[in-house]
């Protein structure tokens, strides 16, 4: 796998096993609204603009803000917050990384006060990412590249370094949001979802970006 000067990480699905809280979470703040959601879509849900979901179940703008409100509440409960896990191959990762002093950052819808809250929750050495961009550190859902493009600025990157940089993640609009950003993209394939694409280079764990 090419070395890079910068990784950057999504962080549902591809560092933490979340998709049991997101599940609760989902389910709980459309039901605030009324609106039926269905927990097999959740994985979707978490992948897609959150707006998309939205429209999807017939949500209007008089929904937004009291949706939002309790989607947060949830995001930051810590009965759904212990119900993620780590991956196999997480503290060999988190280890590595910070033996080897590479560069790490994390772009991610979630929020930046849950990463903080799921590094101490799962004892991730701090300071082990050098960035993190939420959403509420740049506008536009991926495949939007403004995030990236956030993070690259935070790291001081210039656009002819941009070739030195990759994005990892766990669905195709982390990957295409790389491709709009104008950085490498690698899809982590952990279910080997994406055999149907040959677009981008893939991993089945963490540590294989580093052999």
């Amino acid at each position: 796998m090419k070395k890079y000067d910068l990784y950057l990480f999504d962080f549902d699905g591809t560092l933490f096993y979340t998709l049991p809280s997101l599940i609760d979470i989902f389910l709980g703040a459309f039901k605030k609204v009324g609106l039926d959601a269905k927990e097999e879509d959740c994985l979707r849900y978490s992948r897609i603009p959150l707006a998309e979901s939205f429209a999807e179940l017939g949500g209007t703008d008089d929904l937004v803000a009291p949706f939002v409100e309790e989607l947060e509440r949830l995001i930051d409960d810590k009965d759904i917050m212990a119900k993620s896990e780590k991956y196999p191959e997480s503290d060999e990762f988190f280890s590595y990384i910070n033996k080897n002093k590479i560069r790490v950052g994390i772009v991610t819808s979630n929020n930046r006060t849950h990463v903080y809250d799921m590094f101490e929750e799962f004892d991730v050495p701090k300071g082990t990412f050098e960035i993190v961009v939420g959403n509420k550190e740049a506008e536009g859902t991926k495949p939007d590249p403004r995030p990236l493009l956030k993070a690259l600025e935070l790291a001081d990157i210039k656009k002819e370094d941009y070739h030195k940089v990759v994005y990892v993640g766990d669905a195709l609009n982390d990957a295409l949001a790389a491709d709009n950003a104008g950085i490498d993209a690698v899809l982590l394939d952990r279910n080997k979802e994406f055999d149907h694409i040959d677009n981008y280079p893939k991993i089945y764990n963490l540590m294989e970006l580093f052999k």
